[in-house]
């Protein structure tokens, strides 16, 4: 008996471990490594500084202050990126030009780790656009 379930549980969790590819997790998974852009946060952030059309808000009317949009995006298993929605709009084409630029870091990522394996992973950026 306690060697079926003892064959049982190891083809249970083998099952897990394979599937574990396939698992869309988010914030709320306890995973052993989120998603990481390839050269760091600061990578990250001469990406988005070089690549961001900042002064596009002003350009389109907007009145001084802060624009933040915030973008949601899953960081596959290869380090692609796929499923970009924004969560918040204030206008004045932030959300598109926020969109283009996301989707110009695909295979720009490393991907999350659930038990050493790669698994897509859903997170979110907050992207400020400044108005003088």
């Amino acid at each position: 008996m306690k060697k079926i379930l003892s064959l049982i549980t190891f083809f249970l969790l083998l099952t897990v471990v394979v599937n574990a590819q396939n698992i869309v997790a988010d914030s709320t998974y306890q995973v052993d490594s989120p998603p990481e852009f390839k050269d760091g946060l600061k990578g990250y952030s001469r990406f988005m500084e070089r690549m961001l059309d900042r002064d596009l808000p002003k350009r389109r009317g907007a009145t001084e202050g802060v624009y933040t949009v915030i973008v949601r995006f899953t960081v596959n298993i290869d380090g692609t990126i796929s499923d970009i929605t924004i969560d918040n709009d204030p206008g004045y084409d932030t959300a598109g030009e926020v969109k283009r630029v996301i989707s110009k870091t695909s295979k720009m990522w490393i991907p999350a780790k659930l038990n050493n394996q790669p698994i897509a992973y859903r997170t979110y950026r907050r992207i400020s656009f400044m108005v003088f």
